[in-house]
């Protein structure tokens, strides 16, 4: 695209001289001109839309991540999937790494995701080879993820691509709601018989209230509460950037309608604090009334949930809080220094084991990083927090919702220990390929085939015959 810049450049010269050019800053051309470059810039505009079957992809994508059903088993978990049995996620996954090969079945693009591959090997390599399987598994996953994400990263960078996502997290959401109705209804048996509540969820009762927490897709309420979080950050992009509130209203309503089944608090201020971002923060130039209508707007819809006896008794009448703080500050405590006896990572049976010993047989440790930290090792730990901060340098629409989601993950990951959820794998396994994609070998890997002149110092000269593209 530079080189056919490069060659209006030429011909406006040729046409109208250095004078006339320096005179008026650019070249006005005729009619037919005008049409002939259409002509020729034509090809290269159609190159960089997103084609329509990969929107409907990442929509799926997006889908999975939130609607992320049990495939297999029946419901109950395959024991050689570590009891976590297979995802949505993982076949979807599975599809956005075939996709990924097939885009590099070029030479200048084989050496960059090679070295990917290598490195996000290296992140889980001593995890993959724990004996013991969730650990290995889990290790696997996030590799596959990864790669998976760099085709996934690729095509969101379109934002009419990012747009199909973020509804994909917003309508998988909102298709979530269902399944809890039916739990509470009775129906848990045959969800689990259909595939749709795993066998190995978790229901409480006996609580303060007489309708028992239920875990709808996941296996724990407060992982399910958390991944209804996740379309926090797609509601609140479309009404910082677009502003479109109907998709804002859809996130927010699926989120405190979950929230009613799992009470996981957890997820209601994650997905609430995302939620709250564009009516305190305005894009571009905003009118002067326009702020405080929108807050005072907020205050009245905040003051109606506060009225809401399902919210306010999960955080008034809880009689376990105390205990509950006490018993994260000391898991955190003992997950630390397993962090730091074993730097190179260690099982999920040994982390396990570590915290609950200093806890009172509670082994979460009720936290994302130092979960991800305790398996994983220190290094892949850096390299996560890394991530984390990239996410929050914004130059253009898509890092604006990647650091919406950034934050709403990291709020998720200060509650509970949800690196191990396989949601949360595959985003946080999404954020990481994209800060991959960001660095020059990541430039070179999406460089278009044959026009780079970066690709000579790597001994790969371009193709012959086809114009370069000049940096």
């Amino acid at each position: 695209m530079v080189g056919v810049l490069f060659e209006y450049e030429a011909a406006d010269i040729a046409e109208f001289g250095y004078g006339a050019i320096m005179r008026t800053g650019r070249a006005t051309p005729t009619p037919a001109q005008a049409v002939s470059r259409q002509a020729v810039k034509a090809p290269f505009n159609n190159r960089m839309r997103t084609p329509l079957w990969q929107q409907l992809f990442v929509f799926l994508v997006g889908f999975s991540i939130q609607f992320n059903v049990l495939i297999g088993g029946s419901g109950g978990g395959a024991l050689e999937t570590g009891t976590f049995g297979y995802r949505f996620s993982d076949f979807i996954a599975l599809i956005a790494f075939g996709l990924l090969c097939l885009y590099a079945l070029a030479p200048q693009r084989l050496l960059p995701l090679g070295l990917f591959g290598m490195f996000i090997a290296a992140l889980y390599f001593f995890a993959m080879l724990s004996p013991e399987p969730r650990t290995s598994i889990l290790a696997k996953h996030y590799i596959l993820y990864t790669l998976a994400g760099i085709y996934v990263a690729m095509i969101v960078n379109d934002p009419v691509a990012l747009s199909r996502f973020c509804w994909g997290l917003i309508l998988g959401g909102v298709a979530s709601v269902p399944i809890f109705s039916l739990e509470s209804a009775g129906y848990s048996s045959a969800l689990i018989d259909w595939g749709l509540v795993p066998g190995y969820s978790h229901v409480f009762e006996g609580l303060v209230r007489s309708l028992p927490r239920y875990s709808g897709l996941s296996g724990h309420p407060n992982e399910a509460g958390h991944v209804a979080a996740l379309s926090a950050a797609a509601g609140a992009y479309f009404a910082y950037v677009k502003r479109r509130y109907l998709p804002l209203a859809l996130a927010a309503a699926s989120i405190l309608l979950i929230f009613y089944y799992t009470w996981s608090r957890g997820g209601l201020v994650a997905g609430g604090v995302v939620l709250f971002i564009p009516f305190v923060l305005s894009r571009g130039r905003t009118e002067v009334w326009r702020l405080p209508l929108m807050i005072a707007a907020f205050v009245v819809v905040l003051v109606a949930i506060t009225q809401l006896d399902f919210v306010m008794s999960r955080f008034e009448n809880d009689p376990n809080i105390s205990n509950n703080i006490a018993g994260r500050i000391d898991s955190t405590t003992y997950a630390l220094g397993a962090i730091l006896s074993h730097p190179f990572g260690t099982s999920m049976e040994d982390f396990y084991s570590i915290v609950g010993s200093g806890t009172g047989g509670t082994n979460s440790a009720h936290n994302g990083f130092l979960f991800f930290g305790g398996i994983f090792g220190v290094l892949p730990l850096l390299a996560l927090l890394m991530v984390f901060l990239a996410n929050f340098i914004i130059r253009d629409e898509t890092d604006i919702f990647f650091a919406l989601l950034t934050l709403q993950v990291g709020i998720s990951y200060s509650f509970e220990q949800l690196s191990g959820a396989y949601s949360y794998a595959f985003i946080t396994s999404i954020m990481m390929a994209r800060l991959l994609l960001k660095t020059r070998l990541g430039a070179i890997f999406q460089a278009p085939l044959g026009r780079s002149n970066r690709l000579r110092r790597w001994g790969i000269p371009p193709r012959p015959g086809t114009p370069s593209l000049k940096s």
